[in-house]
C-alpha cells in the first residue's frame, strides 16, 4: 500500500510526511469521539438497534485481568520479575515547531 495514495486532502496541499501525519491523528481523534457518542446511543437504547444496512447489537461480557500492584505486594517485586515479558518497539511522537 502506499500512504501517500491513499490519502486525500493531505495530500492535494502537498503537505510533508510529519504534518499529514499530524492531520490524520486529528482526523482519528475526531472520528474516535464520535464513535464514543455514537456507542453510547446504542447502549442506551438497548440489546439491539436496527439500522437500514446494519444492526448493532449490544452484549455483555467481562474482562480478566491481573492485578500487578497486588501481586507486587504480596510476592514482592523481586519475584515476580522472571514473569515479565518486554517487547520493543518503536513509536512516532509529534512535536509543534515553535518559530
Amino acid at each position: 500500500m502506499d500512504p501517500f495514495k491513499s490519502l486525500n486532502k493531505t495530500t492535494e496541499r502537498n503537505l510533508p510526511v510529519p504534518d499529514q501525519l499530524y492531520e490524520i491523528r486529528q482526523e482519528i481523534k475526531a472520528l474516535k469521539a464520535a464513535e464514543k457518542e455514537l456507542v453510547e446511543v446504542i447502549k442506551d437504547a438497548g440489546p439491539m438497534m436496527l439500522g437500514a444496512d446494519y444492526v448493532a447489537e449490544v452484549r455483555q461480557s467481562e474482562n480478566r485481568s491481573l492485578d500487578t500492584k497486588a501481586l507486587k505486594e504480596w510476592y514482592g517485586e523481586d519475584e515476580i520479575q522472571p514473569f515479565y515479558k518486554s517487547s520493543p518497539y518503536k513509536a512516532v511522537t509529534l512535536k509543534k515547531i515553535t518559530e
